[in-house]
């Protein structure tokens, strides 16, 4: 009998159920999750969770009633113990055992210990899940003195949203810089403006020596040239461990992760891993690599889903991840650590720009600062770059090269040339020269009309939705045909009035179920879809060398 066992319940390990069920697997299902919860996305947990905008509810990625359906068994607040490669099953921590066909490994990562005296008091916190947040939020009170470890993007986002919540903040980072880690000193040098505008204390260059303790709960910071900072609560964000014990017992290939092919398969025929915990092949970087992030986990979930269901799909994406503090939406794409040139695109003092990372003539990255438009474009610039396109990085940062001036009247002469291979031979066929020419300026009133029309429907379609413009669009000619009826005396039909009541009661509770549905969808999705023309004018304006 076939039986899929999953472990981990993330991003992963949901991508991974969701796949497979829409693939066409029809067997068993078991997922096993160590937290009480449903799975759930945790890049929130930081942000909106912590601060009280977004409820529990809207992290999940499915509710209860989704497993029920696709008949999927989760086994939550159960750990598994040990893989048996050899019998292929697993052991849980009541020690019962689990038979599978195929194993997906989605165990994730944990949060990296602060290897200090006083590490062990009360009101230090970790940002891991949700148990993690809830322990938090009682010691986020106004007046507070926070000191956060680390000024990785973890502890940057939460010394935001402890900042708005009136929290006195201090981050100490140990490198000479924030996100050291992961990008150049340009947008370390952005966020520490950033962060000092809005009131918090960033120490660069400091390390901790330890943490002193008042009752059993944490009351000051030592650094490690001996000052101590007076604290109610700690946060530590030092970076995470992959968490391969349970794969490396096993005998699997480990090395900074559980070692995968493009496929998410182990050195196990019958073994499978995705997301954090994952190191994998990028043919598009050129190397092995290990990474934390929704879309990686994403991806490598639908890979090891489309293997076992006998469609293998390789993994081939460029990483691409985000970050949210105060007003600042940064969008990175591409990896920037290795790179010598360096080209912005917008003002650096202000908060809208983008930063483009080069090797040489290779575009290999860029971050993208409240400029959606631009993210979504250099998403497919730099995959574009990594298969041999080669960019220029004058056109890339010059704001004043608009893409409507060198685009338009292009694609003005060819959709004139397409209009006329496609209408000239009809009009002739039909003889319209003469109507045409007799009534031209009722013509090209309505040529006029028509092109407001869909100027009009852009518009709406760029601040709504196209759903919206089929609404509005089924709603006009429902009222056209009543104002028929009523002004002019035109009889309206059955047929009439119940095509336009269902296309209406349609419309209705889509936009109803969109408002309304709980399922949490990745804050980086809804950036796509907010970009602007200044996206389209750079990928138009960028040209190749």
């Amino acid at each position: 009998m076939n039986h899929i066992v999953i472990i981990g319940a993330g991003q992963a390990a949901a991508q991974a159920v969701v796949s497979l069920r829409q693939g066409g697997y029809n067997d068993a299902i078991t997922l096993i999750g160590d937290e009480q919860e449903l799975p759930y996305q945790r890049p929130p947990l930081s942000k909106k969770y912590l601060s009280g905008e977004m409820e529990a509810e809207r992290l999940f990625f499915r509710g209860q009633e989704y497993y029920d359906n696709e008949n999927v068994t989760l086994k939550l607040g159960c750990r598994v113990t040990a893989i048996s490669t050899d019998e292929k099953t697993v052991t849980l921590d009541d020690q019962s055992e689990l038979a599978f066909s195929k194993l997906i490994i989605c165990t994730g990562s944990r949060p990296r210990q602060l290897p200090l005296p006083g590490a062990d008091l009360a009101n230090i916190f970790d940002v891991r899940t949700i148990a993690d947040i809830d322990a938090m939020k009682p010691a986020f009170t106004p007046g507070k003195k926070l000191i956060i470890i680390g000024g990785g993007y973890i502890g940057l986002e939460t010394a935001a949203v402890a900042c708005k919540m009136g929290l006195e903040t201090i981050v100490i980072e140990a490198a000479d810089r924030v996100l050291a880690r992961v990008t150049d000193p340009v947008m370390s040098d952005f966020y520490q403006r950033v962060h000092a505008e809005e009131g918090v204390t960033i120490l660069t260059g400091t390390g901790v020596a330890g943490l002193h303790g008042t009752g059993g709960a944490v009351s000051g910071v030592e650094l490690s040239d001996e000052r101590i900072l007076e604290a109610d609560c700690v946060v530590v964000g030092i970076g995470i461990v992959p968490n391969i014990e349970l794969a490396e017992a096993a005998g699997l290939d480990v090395d900074n992760g559980i070692v995968v092919n493009d496929t998410a398969r182990t050195s196990h025929p019958d073994i499978y891993a995705a997301g954090d915990c994952t190191q994998h092949p990028n043919d598009l970087l050129g190397r092995r690599l290990r990474l934390e992030s929704v879309q990686n986990a994403i991806e490598q979930g639908k890979a090891s889903a489309s293997d076992i269901l006998g469609a293998p799909v390789a993994y081939h994406q460029i990483p691409w991840f985000w970050s949210d503090q105060y007003d600042v939406k940064l969008q990175i794409v591409g990896m920037s650590g290795d790179h010598d040139k360096v080209v912005t695109r917008g003002d650096l003092n202000s908060r809208s720009f983008a930063v483009f990372y080069f090797k040489g003539d290779q575009l290999t990255a860029v971050d993208a600062v409240n400029r959606p438009g631009e993210f979504m474009v250099a998403k497919k610039l730099v995959h574009r770059a990594a298969e041999g396109d080669v960019f220029d990085p004058e056109k890339l940062s010059d704001e004043n090269l608009s893409a409507k001036d060198l685009m338009a009247p292009i694609c003005a002469l060819w959709m004139w040339g397409l209009a006329c291979f496609l209408e000239v031979p009809r009009v002739m066929a039909k003889g319209d020269f003469q109507r045409i020419r007799d009534h031209f300026p009722i013509f090209c009133f309505a040529a006029l009309l028509g092109f407001a029309v869909n100027v009009a429907s852009f518009l709406v379609i760029k601040r709504t939705s196209s759903v919206m413009v089929k609404l509005l669009g089924t709603a006009r000619n429902a009222g056209l045909v009543l104002f028929s009826a009523l002004a002019m005396g035109e009889e309206v039909t059955g047929q009439q009035a119940l095509g336009y009541t269902i296309c209406l009661l349609f419309f209705g509770c889509y936009n109803y179920y969109k408002l309304t549905e709980t399922k949490a969808v990745p804050s980086q999705q809804s950036a796509d879809a907010e970009a602007g023309e200044a996206g389209e004018e750079l990928l138009r304006g960028a040209g190749k060398k």
